[in-house]
Protein backbone atom coordinates (compact mmCIF):
# COMPACT_ATOMS: atom_id res chain seq x y z
CA UNK A 1 0.00 0.00 0.00
CA UNK A 2 1.26 3.64 -1.02
CA UNK A 3 0.11 5.35 1.31
CA UNK A 4 2.03 3.77 4.18
CA UNK A 5 5.49 4.42 2.60
CA UNK A 6 6.02 8.17 3.08
CA UNK A 7 9.42 9.07 4.27
CA UNK A 8 9.99 11.52 6.66
CA UNK A 9 9.19 15.29 5.62
CA UNK A 10 11.88 17.41 4.76
CA UNK A 11 12.58 20.44 7.64
CA UNK A 12 13.28 23.67 6.24
CA UNK A 13 15.67 25.74 8.68
CA UNK A 14 17.54 28.87 8.48
CA UNK A 15 14.99 30.78 6.01
CA UNK A 16 16.06 34.10 8.19
CA UNK A 17 12.10 34.47 8.66
CA UNK A 18 12.23 34.09 12.35
CA UNK A 19 14.23 32.04 14.48
CA UNK A 20 13.62 28.15 14.06
CA UNK A 21 12.19 25.89 16.91
CA UNK A 22 11.89 22.90 17.37
CA UNK A 23 10.12 19.99 15.63
CA UNK A 24 8.88 16.85 16.76
CA UNK A 25 7.58 13.95 14.95
CA UNK A 26 5.19 10.86 16.60
CA UNK A 27 4.45 8.19 13.39
CA UNK A 28 1.43 6.04 13.78
CA UNK A 29 -1.31 4.09 10.98
CA UNK A 30 -4.53 5.22 10.44
CA UNK A 31 -7.62 2.71 10.42
CA UNK A 32 -7.55 2.96 6.59
CA UNK A 33 -2.95 1.87 6.82
CA UNK A 34 -1.84 4.97 5.96
CA UNK A 35 1.26 6.67 7.33
CA UNK A 36 0.55 9.52 9.58
CA UNK A 37 2.58 12.24 11.29
CA UNK A 38 1.64 13.90 13.99
CA UNK A 39 4.00 17.05 13.92
CA UNK A 40 4.96 19.46 16.51
CA UNK A 41 6.65 22.83 16.27
CA UNK A 42 7.70 24.32 19.78
CA UNK A 43 9.45 27.40 21.05
CA UNK A 44 10.19 28.87 24.20
CA UNK A 45 8.10 29.20 27.12
CA UNK A 46 6.79 33.22 26.07
CA UNK A 47 6.92 32.67 22.44
CA UNK A 48 4.45 32.00 19.30
CA UNK A 49 5.03 29.15 17.44
CA UNK A 50 3.83 28.92 13.60
CA UNK A 51 4.48 26.11 11.47
CA UNK A 52 4.66 26.80 7.71
CA UNK A 53 3.84 24.80 4.59
CA UNK A 54 5.55 24.04 1.55
CA UNK A 55 5.28 22.01 -1.65
CA UNK A 56 7.64 22.30 -4.31
CA UNK A 57 9.36 25.72 -2.42
CA UNK A 58 5.59 27.35 -2.84
CA UNK A 59 3.62 28.55 0.36
CA UNK A 60 1.12 26.30 0.84
CA UNK A 61 -0.08 28.04 4.44
CA UNK A 62 0.59 28.23 7.94
CA UNK A 63 -0.66 27.57 10.87
CA UNK A 64 -0.23 28.57 14.68
CA UNK A 65 0.68 31.99 16.27
CA UNK A 66 -1.06 32.04 19.74
CA UNK A 67 1.28 29.62 21.64
CA UNK A 68 4.65 28.10 22.01
CA UNK A 69 3.33 25.14 20.74
CA UNK A 70 1.35 23.86 17.66
CA UNK A 71 0.72 20.21 16.68
CA UNK A 72 -0.29 18.94 12.98
CA UNK A 73 -0.92 15.86 11.58
CA UNK A 74 0.14 14.96 7.65
CA UNK A 75 -1.42 11.81 6.03
CA UNK A 76 0.47 10.12 4.09
CA UNK A 77 -1.81 9.68 0.49
CA UNK A 78 -2.83 7.19 -2.65
CA UNK A 79 0.19 8.35 -4.48
CA UNK A 80 2.90 8.37 -1.50
CA UNK A 81 2.81 12.46 -0.60
CA UNK A 82 2.02 14.09 2.86
CA UNK A 83 -1.36 15.98 2.82
CA UNK A 84 -2.10 18.79 5.42
CA UNK A 85 -5.81 19.59 6.11
CA UNK A 86 -6.15 22.97 7.63
CA UNK A 87 -8.17 23.17 10.29
CA UNK A 88 -9.62 26.63 9.52
CA UNK A 89 -11.23 25.91 6.43
CA UNK A 90 -10.57 22.30 5.94
CA UNK A 91 -8.70 22.51 2.65
CA UNK A 92 -6.20 19.70 2.29
CA UNK A 93 -2.94 19.72 -0.25
CA UNK A 94 0.36 17.94 -0.54
CA UNK A 95 2.90 19.10 1.59
CA UNK A 96 6.60 17.94 1.41
CA UNK A 97 8.49 20.56 3.07
CA UNK A 98 7.73 22.13 7.13
CA UNK A 99 8.93 24.80 8.88
CA UNK A 100 8.61 25.68 12.75
CA UNK A 101 9.09 29.30 13.78
CA UNK A 102 8.83 31.00 16.67
CA UNK A 103 8.62 35.06 17.50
Amino acid sequence: MVCAQCAQIAELTDSGLATDGTITHMFSTNAQGCRQDEVTCTGPAASFATFFYYEDGASRGSEGGTTNTITSLLTCNANGEWEHTNPDNMMSGVVDQIECLYA
